[in-house]
């Protein structure tokens, strides 16, 4: 078994479903512990800039030596596991950043299926959604090209058991393996 951790991210649309498979994958790789991109925002702004990638990537390679970090918002301290889950919006825009990760993995969802949710989510916190006007057309620009950076793209419409156990299962196999970058694997059913 490795030593040092293997870093994992998860990146797609807002309200693809990123945060719920971080959460369900983190349960079943068991040794795992979660870092939100979102924790290193810099401003309200929605683009790929307003992420603090320096420091991510600092804090990053941290991890991967074995070191506990302190993100600029969020947890006051993560500590590395077996497994770290770094999820977020623009996690794959930034080559300093993917060139860290084991594993890659984009949540595809429609934005049919992210805008319900979305407008679910504003809903429950009484805010208005302005989801076509703000968020789809960042997601378009900056977030949908990044699924080509992807080595699985997870169908953030389906998510069933078996769905995240497979993942499990290769998050396991590109580990153990050492595989690198290359042909996309899909979990789809």
């Amino acid at each position: 078994m490795p030593t040092k951790p293997y870093l994992i991210g998860i990146a797609g649309p807002a309200a693809s479903g990123k945060t719920y498979l971080a959460e369900a994958l983190c349960k079943e790789l068991v040794d795992a512990t979660i870092l939100r991109a979102d924790s290193y925002r810099e401003s309200e702004a929605l683009t790929p800039e307003a992420i603090d990638h320096e420091r991510l990537a600092r804090d990053l390679d941290a991890l991967a030596r074995g070191e506990m970090i302190r993100p600029p918002a969020g947890p006051s301290a993560i500590a590395p596991h077996t497994f770290v889950i770094v999820e977020g919006l623009h996690l794959f825009h930034s080559d300093t950043i993917r060139e860290r990760l084991g594993l890659r993995v984009f949540v595809h969802a429609d934005h049919q299926v992210c805008q319900a949710r979305w407008i679910a989510r504003l809903a429950q916190e009484g805010e208005a959604s302005q989801y076509d006007e703000a968020i789809r057309p960042v997601c378009d620009e900056y977030v949908a090209p990044a699924i080509s950076f992807a080595d699985v793209v997870f169908d953030g419409a389906k998510f069933l058991q078996r769905n995240i156990q497979r993942l499990g299962s290769l998050v396991r196999e590109y580990r153990d393996k050492g595989f690198g970058h290359g042909a996309t694997e899909t979990v789809t059913h």
